[in-house]
């Protein structure tokens, strides 16, 4: 397994994703004796599936190499959609169910797999570079039985890149952007998380200055959150286990697989997503952090 960075999330509430699928686990085979020493891909990934004509399916996830097999959690995807230039009519049903088989580095640096779904079976054959944060190579789609949901050709190109993992300390601001608190003008923030590339699971605290009923507690990804590419989900609780806004938990979203259209996790080491705390009524926060 590649070393955790300490130094150094996106959606949906899983449970709602919008045009997009939600988090699985998956395993892989194979007993491989290459030579040399294999680069390892363990880490939070952000991929693109794009065919001759520009039509676009991402597909993130979390990959945990041991040896030279790797394994996967926290699949997720979406198309770019009708509105995109061109029209991508993606139409797969959220799922939490997406799998990784056959994950494996050969070759020193050859890192291919199938991944399956809905949509059917993604075969991916890439080359990784030397830190194990970029591979680009070729993909082949076999669809499923109710046809080519993603919207896109049997064949084309596969990119990815590692996000940089969350492990750190993240200091930034708050500000309000829907049903503010009278008088509010912004916040700051800091949090202290924890990745794990084997479970897919952030844990940590929060500080939180100038923003009312919020304050200090702890963040971690729960039964409904997730950790997939640019995409994070956060459940924030206070001291007592709740955020004391109509007795309900507070969550940090952002990234394309929610319906905030915010930037959620970049290469560069920043966040930019909201805090949602209840319903309709309620504030909603916009949070800029890096790290």
């Amino acid at each position: 397994m590649k070393a955790i960075e300490l130094g150094t999330i996106c959606l949906i509430l899983a449970a709602a994703l919008v045009g997009c699928g939600g988090g699985g686990t998956g395993t892989t085979g194979g007993n491989p004796t290459p030579q040399g020493k294999l680069v390892d891909p363990s880490g939070n990934w952000k991929q693109s599936f794009v065919d001759a004509s520009g039509n676009t399916f991402i597909l993130s996830a979390l990959y945990n190499q041991v040896g030279a097999v790797v394994s996967g959690v926290n699949f997720s995807e979406v198309g770019n959609g009708p509105g995109a230039t061109p029209p991508t009519p993606f139409q797969c049903a959220a799922q939490r169910d997406i799998a990784l088989a056959n994950g494996l580095v050969a070759n020193v640096n050859v890192f291919s797999g199938d991944i399956s779904g809905n949509f059917g079976t993604i075969h991916f054959t890439s080359t990784l570079n030397d830190p194990g944060t970029h591979a680009s190579g070729t993909y082949t789609l076999t669809p499923g039985a109710n046809g080519n949901c993603l919207g896109i050709a049997l064949t084309g190109t596969f990119t990815g890149d590692e996000v940089p993992s969350m492990s750190g300390n993240w200091t930034g601001t708050v500000t309000c952007v829907l049903n503010c608190p009278t008088g509010f003008t912004s916040g700051t923030i800091a949090t202290s998380v924890t990745q794990d590339d084997v479970t897919g699971t952030i844990t940590g605290n929060y500080t939180i200055s100038g923003v009312p009923g919020i304050s200090s507690g702890t963040v971690a990804t729960g039964k409904f959150d997730l950790l997939s590419g640019a995409s994070l989900q956060l459940s924030m609780l206070d001291q007592n286990g709740i955020i004391n806004i109509n007795n309900v938990t507070a969550e940090m979203v952002g990234g394309p697989f929610n319906g905030f259209n915010t930037a959620g996790l970049g290469l560069d080491r920043t966040f930019h997503g909201n805090i949602v705390t209840g319903g309709s009524i309620e504030p909603l926060y916009a949070v800029a952090m890096s790290h």
